[in-house]
């Protein structure tokens, strides 16, 4: 069942990204993800009143450590330059090119607490960016042909 779940995240991350770029190019980079977090505030305090959660935590807020809202400023960060990078590079390049930092930050957390490095995850990571930089450069090429043979005059001039 985790692994649906797992799933099905990935496929809501990759849904947000485009559905995020496309908000981005109609009222910018910034409200979007202003939008975003608007959105997600209000839906989950719906949530939490429909499923009658209690909003005591809210009262901790204050004395929470300073550390405690490094997530939230992570997601601005992830929610912004998702929201560029989806712009410049196919959904394929940008999702795999995510997931292999994904991948290196976790084999580097694992190492600072202590758990061997794995040879494995680090090739695997070194593959993934260069598939999908190899990956980019054929894409390139290929429409710069394609826009060359759109441009070309006709034969019967």
């Amino acid at each position: 069942m985790i692994f649906i779940v797992a799933l099905l995240t990935g496929v809501s991350i990759v849904i947000a990204m485009v559905q995020n770029a496309k908000l981005a190019d109609y009222i910018g980079i910034k409200q979007c993800t202003v939008m975003n977090y608007v959105t997600g505030l209000t839906t989950v305090t719906f949530v939490f009143i429909i499923l009658g959660e209690s909003l005591g935590f809210v009262s901790k807020l204050s004395t929470t450590h300073a550390l405690g809202y490094f997530g939230g400023l992570m997601g601005i960060i992830v929610v912004t330059t998702s929201t560029v990078i989806i712009r410049k590079l196919s959904i394929i390049a940008a999702t795999m090119l995510m997931y292999a930092g994904q991948l290196m930050m976790g084999v580097l957390i694992d190492y600072l607490r202590g758990i061997d490095l794995s040879i494995g995850k680090i090739v695997g990571c070194v593959l993934i960016i260069a598939g999908v930089y190899f990956n980019t450069l054929v894409d390139q090429r290929l429409a710069k042909t394609r826009r060359v043979e759109n441009t070309s005059l006709p034969m019967d001039l």
